[in-house]
Formats: C-alpha cells, structure tokens, sequence
C-alpha cells in the first residue's frame, strides 16, 4: 500500500512545495498586473494626447481593445473605428465561447468520469452519448482559439500603426520585437505614450477628432 512517505514526500518537502508554487504565483501574478499596467496607462496617454473622448476607456476589459484599436485608426480616412470593432467583438467572443466551453466542458467530463467508473465496474462500455457530450464544448474551446488567434493578429497590425504614429523612426524595430515577444507590447506602448503625434507625414502635437 502507497502513502506520502513511500513516494519521498514528508512535511518538510511537501511545504517547501507549495512555499514554492506560491512564490512562483505571486511573481506571475506581480508580473500580469505590472503589464495590465503599463498597456492601460499607456492607451491612456495616447488617447488623452489624441484627445479623445472617454480615455478612461483604457483601464476597463473590452473598452481597452476598443481603445487601443480606436487609437489605430487615427490615419484612417474613413471607418476609424473598424478595428477598434474588431478587436472588442473578437475578445467578448473569446472570452465567451472560453467560459461556456470550460464550464460545460468541466460539468460533462465529471459525468464521463463517473460513467467510466460505472463502466468500469460493471464491466460494460461507456454509453456513446456520455462522450458525443464533449463534442460541443470542444467545438466552443475551438472557436474561442481560433477568435484568439485573429485577435492577436489585428492587434499586430494595430501595434504596427500605433508605432507609426508615435514612433515613427522606430517603428520597424518595435513591431519586430512585438512579433518575437508579444509580451513587450505593453512595455513598448507606455515607453512611447507621451510621444507627439505623426498625422500622415505631419507631426503634431494632437490630434482632434
């Protein structure tokens, strides 16, 4: 018979663990807010330079990408709102069909689990309608990679356009290290924030809509 000590666990070990996995939590979790930070504060400068309304946008879910998509659009002729669009509908779609397939999904796996248990017992097979169950949430969890993927994608471009605007000489090797590491983007849009603007091949202090 198995217990902790006979797998080389004992308090000693077993408390360095979680003092371990804890630490490593906080450091992430430290780490997500430094950059929700700088990403947030950084639409925020850009939005309050742009002068345009609502800036407090930036520091909200979903308003954020409309913002930081709104931002992008500042060159554009017509429809300067299109990615602003796009990206907020392709994140509630996300991070809906995300929730909804992690839930069901959780909720139909406890009973396949159960069935196999059953199954398992009584020496029988697991009915077919226990695991076409996981067909649907699995098709949500698909949809929402795939919404997460074009996401990302619009937000390079945006990124692109965003450096084009405030950074213009260093556009190129912002976008190329924002492609490599996706990570620096928060980083790259704050240390830029208080840049002056590039309208076309003008460079302004503002932008009035």
């Amino acid at each position: 018979m198995y217990s902790l000590s006979s797998i080389g666990l004992n308090p000693e070990s077993v408390k360095v663990l979680v003092v371990s996995c804890s630490l490593i939590a906080v450091v992430l979790m430290a780490f997500s807010v430094l950059l929700y930070a700088l990403r947030t504060i950084g639409i925020y400068n850009m939005s309050r330079t742009a002068r345009f309304y609502n800036s407090w946008y930036a520091f909200i879910p979903f308003f954020s990408s409309f913002a930081f998509g709104r931002l992008a659009g500042i060159n554009k002729k017509r429809d300067k709102t299109k990615y602003a669009k796009s990206l907020t509908v392709l994140q509630i779609i996300s991070a809906t069909s995300f929730v909804v397939s992690f839930v069901w999904g959780l909720a139909v796996s406890v009973d396949i689990l159960f069935a196999a248990d059953d199954a398992l017992l009584n020496n029988t097979q697991i009915a077919a309608e226990n695991v076409k169950n996981i067909i649907f949430p699995a098709a949500l969890m698909l949809i929402s990679v795939f919404t997460k993927t074009i996401y990302h994608i619009i937000k390079l471009v945006c990124a692109w356009k965003i450096y084009c605007i405030f950074s213009k000489n260093n556009a190129v090797v912002l976008i190329f290290f924002s492609i490599i590491i996706p990570l620096l983007i928060p980083a790259f849009i704050f240390s830029i924030s208080k840049h002056s603007i590039y309208i076309g091949d003008d460079r302004k202090k503002e932008y009035i809509l």
